[in-house]
């Protein structure tokens, strides 16, 4: 396992408190999703996909630091002695540095629910002692829901569509070869289409942005929707100092990617769970003076 100079002890350290880390954090999520005091409010169903998420990436850092969902590479033929009858065995070995494709599948989930669940959100608004989701996908729907409010389910699908080409071209660019005018290549393209992608999402005059307002929830949606573009923003600078140019070594980038996941997935589940579950309520009008 992990055959590398430059992969050492203290990596593997670092996805395993990654991973224990994500699994309590999802562990919480189902628990406190499942109260009644949740339920009364609506969220249980999109606080299971938030948890879901979370999930996802605890087994992706677990599968990381088991040594699966790494590039291997060939690098000899075993070919036995005397008249061969077959071909020979290809002997493959790790890539030097390690590279996790599975990382990149992580991101792709994590990131595709991310936007399913700000367009939950922005689709919803709020009664008295009571939350609203108006999802125009139909997966979540409230009491009263009125789907012409919420964000187009062609948006959705359309935002979560560029999102997974900005995974593929960052995967694409992680795998090309060390030197090679490819690889930033892939890197500028997926950035310039993940630009995009966030304007769509989390500006004002966007699909997501006008659901906001139309349901009232733009103070919320406009915290949690520049969270996303702040902390969405720091994956592809590391990425350029580590994986791009190899300024800062393997055990740097674990470091850096794992404070990107602690950051973008704690914090956006703290927002988002903080504006479903109704604890930032608007004060009661206060009460007329005969």
């Amino acid at each position: 396992m992990y055959t590398t100079d430059n992969y050492s002890g203290y990596s593997i350290v670092v996805l395993w408190f990654f991973a224990s880390y994500f699994s309590f954090l999802a562990i919480m999520m189902y628990i406190f999703s499942g109260r009644k005091s949740f339920e009364r409010n609506e969220v249980f169903v999109p606080g299971h996909i938030l948890a879901a998420s979370t999930s996802s990436t605890s087994l992706c850092y677990f599968l990381m630091a088991l040594d699966i969902g790494r590039v291997d590479e060939a690098y000899a033929i075993q070919v036995a002695p005397g008249i061969i009858q077959a071909p020979g065995t290809l002997l493959f070995r790790n890539v030097d540095p390690p590279i996790f494709w599975i990382r990149h599948v992580g991101w792709a989930v994590s990131t595709s629910i991310a936007i399913y669940l700000l367009a939950i959100l922005a689709g919803s608004r709020r009664r008295p002692g009571r939350l609203t989701p108006l999802p125009s996908s139909g997966l979540v729907r409230g009491a009263g829901a009125n789907p012409a409010r919420g964000v187009p389910g062609l948006e959705v699908i359309c935002a979560v569509g560029l999102n997974l080409a900005v995974q593929i071209l960052g995967l694409c660019a992680t795998l090309a070869p060390r030197g090679e005018l490819s690889k930033w290549m892939y890197w500028v393209a997926g950035g310039a289409i993940m630009a995009g992608t966030l304007q769509r999402v989390i500006g004002q005059q966007g699909p997501f942005g006008r659901a906001a307002l139309r349901n009232g929830r733009l103070s919320e949606f406009n915290t949690l929707a520049r969270f996303m573009a702040l902390t969405w923003s720091a994956y592809p600078i590391v990425w350029a100092v580590s994986d791009g140019s190899h300024t800062v070594d393997s055990d740097a980038r674990e470091v850096l990617y794992g404070l990107c996941d602690f950051v973008a997935k704690t914090g956006f589940a703290v927002l988002l769970w903080a504006h479903l579950a109704g604890r930032r309520r608007q004060p009661s009008p206060p009460a007329a003076v005969a």
